[in-house]
């Protein structure tokens, strides 16, 4: 959860930033009834993986945004574009801050196919992480307060909260 010393809320929600989390939401509810009756195959289908890709399932650099890995994995993702993508998405523009989403998301599905060991990818986390970048870009000296454990307040520039974010995200990725 994050706050800052000065409104970046200032006129609430944006209808983008909105229906992403309508549409991440709804997806994962999606996600959850459709793989217990088809035993996976609404995620296989959909998720992000070398072998869909080999058939010829281009739509999954897409899809896999739209699908999680657990409610935390959604939750945390949600939390980040609701806190920062709004003043992205009016200081960019709608039609730049979608932009933005969808090549950060298709970007980090990319090189999710050459890095990583064959399986499935699922999760918005590339395309928000692109939001958070392209806050802290925009507003790198904005001083925000991150509630460690929605308890501990921490406060720091947004430019080096992502970078934290980043290096954590690295080391859950290489598995340290």
């Amino acid at each position: 959860m994050y706050r800052s010393n000065y409104n970046i809320f200032q006129g609430g929600i944006t209808k983008t930033v909105k229906a992403l989390l309508i549409i991440n939401t709804a997806m994962y509810l999606a996600q959850i009834i459709i793989d217990r009756l088809t035993h996976g195959f609404f995620s296989a289908y959909l998720g992000l993986s070398m072998a869909g890709i080999a058939r010829g399932y281009i739509w999954q650099l897409v899809t896999y945004m739209f699908l999680h890995g657990g409610f935390f994995h959604l939750l945390f993702n949600m939390l980040a574009l609701y806190f920062m993508g709004p003043q992205t998405e009016r200081t960019l523009g709608t039609k730049n801050f979608i932009i933005l989403y969808f090549l950060s998301g298709i970007l980090g599905g990319l090189a999710w196919l050459l890095i990583s060991p064959p399986g499935l990818c699922i999760g918005a986390s590339a395309a928000v992480f692109g939001v958070l970048g392209g806050f802290a870009t925009l507003y790198p000296h904005a001083q925000l307060t991150l509630l460690l454990f929605f308890v501990l307040p921490i406060r720091m520039k947004a430019w080096m909260l992502v970078t934290g974010i980043a290096v954590l995200e690295l080391f859950f990725f290489l598995g340290l």
